[in-house]
C-alpha cells in the first residue's frame, strides 16, 4: 500500500497536472472574491505528517523578507491551529496518533464552515501574529492542515492560496517520535507502538492524496532529497519554492552558520533551535551525503 501510495504522489511530483474537480453546489455560502484587507496576500501553507520537515522550512521561509510568519503566539511551535476557533485544533481530535482517523479533521471543499464568517475570523485571528502586514506572503504552518487543504484553499481562495507539501519516508518521520521512548528495543519488539505510528503516518497520506485533485497550486518537497544533497543542492531547492510561492529570489538564508558540530540536545523542535538544526539536518551526522545528482532532476516540478 505505502508503495502504490508513493507512486501516486510520485506521478503528480514528475511534473503531471493536478486536475480539478467541478465547485461544490455548497461553495455559494461563500464569496467568490476576498474581502479588501484580504486581497494584498498570498496565503502560504506548509503542510505534511509531522516530524516530515514541515518546521524547517518554515524557518527558511520565514527568514525572506516578502514572507510573514506568525510569532510570538505563545502555543506550540507558533502554529495558527492554536489561536483560531474556526475549525477543531489537533489534540481536540486525537492529537498525533489519533487526529487522522477522526472525521472532524478532514475538512473539504463541501466542509459546512466554509463562508464569509469563518473566512473573516480566521483572517483576524493569525493577523494579530503575522510578524509583518506588510509582507506579500503570508505563510501558516500546522501539521494537521494536511488534510484541510481543500478547505484552506476555498477560505482563502483559488488564486491567492499556495500549499507546499512535504514528502518524508515513513520511518524517517517516526524516528524522533521512536527516540523519545525510553526502550525502543522494548518499544518495537511488540511491533504494537510501531505499527500505531505507521498506520497514523498512511491514513494521513491516504487522506491528503485523496484531496490533490482539487489543490490547484502545490508544490511537493522530497525531504530526503533536500537534506542529503550539497549546499548548492539545497540552495536550489529554495530558489525554486521562492519561484513557485512569487518571492524575490536572493540569499536570505545565512548557510554559513550551519556548521556539522552545532547539534543540540534540547528540544529540537522550537524555533530557537530551529538554525541548529537545519545544519545538522542538512550534512548529517557524518558529512554531507552526496547523490549522483546532487539529489536534483532536471524536470523543475520533481521535488
Amino acid at each position: 500500500v505505502v508503495v502504490v501510495l508513493f507512486g501516486l504522489i510520485g506521478v503528480v511530483c514528475d511534473g503531471s497536472p493536478v486536475g480539478t474537480t467541478s465547485p461544490s453546489s455548497l461553495q455559494p455560502r461563500i464569496s467568490k472574491s476576498l474581502p479588501k484587507e484580504m486581497r494584498p496576500y498570498t496565503y502560504l501553507f506548509i503542510v505534511g505528517s509531522h516530524h516530515s520537515g514541515t518546521s524547517l522550512f518554515d524557518l527558511i521561509l520565514c527568514s525572506h523578507h516578502q514572507c510573514s510568519c506568525l510569532k510570538d503566539t505563545h502555543a506550540p511551535e507558533d502554529e495558527g491551529q492554536h489561536v483560531q476557533d474556526v475549525y477543531p485544533r489537533g489534540k481536540a481530535t486525537g492529537g498525533m496518533f489519533k487526529f487522522a482517523f477522526n472525521p472532524r479533521s478532514h475538512l473539504t471543499s463541501t466542509s459546512d464552515l466554509i463562508n464569509d464568517e469563518n473566512r473573516m475570523s480566521l483572517f483576524n485571528s493569525w493577523s494579530k501574529y503575522w510578524d509583518n502586514m506588510d509582507a506579500t506572503v503570508l505563510l501558516e504552518k500546522s501539521p494537521p492542515n494536511v488534510v484541510k487543504t481543500q478547505f484552506l484553499q476555498e477560505i482563502f481562495s483559488h488564486d491567492h492560496t499556495r500549499f507546499i507539501m512535504m514528502m518524508r519516508h515513513p520511518l524517517g518521520a517516526l524516528n524522533y517520535r521512536l527516540k523519545r521512548m525510553n526502550d525502543v528495543t522494548n518499544c518495537c519488539s511488540g511491533r504494537k507502538f510501531c505499527r500505531m505510528l505507521l498506520r497514523v503516518w498512511l491514513e494521513t497520506q491516504l487522506l491528503a492524496a485523496s484531496d490533490l485533485a482539487s489543490i490547484d497550486n502545490v508544490k511537493f518537497f522530497k525531504f530526503e532529497r533536500f537534506i542529503q544533497g550539497s549546499i548548492e543542492n539545497a540552495k536550489l531547492y529554495i530558489h525554486r519554492l521562492e519561484k513557485f510561492i512569487g518571492l524575490d529570489e536572493g540569499e536570505h538564508v545565512d548557510y554559513s552558520e550551519w556548521e556539522p558540530e552545532s547539534v543540540i540536545h534540547s528540544n529540537p523542535f522550537s524555533r530557537k533551535n530551529m538554525g541548529q538544526r537545519a545544519n545538522n539536518e542538512l550534512h548529517g551526522e557524518g558529512g554531507v551525503k552526496k547523490n549522483d545528482n546532487d539529489g536534483v532532476d532536471d524536470d523543475d516540478d520533481d521535488e
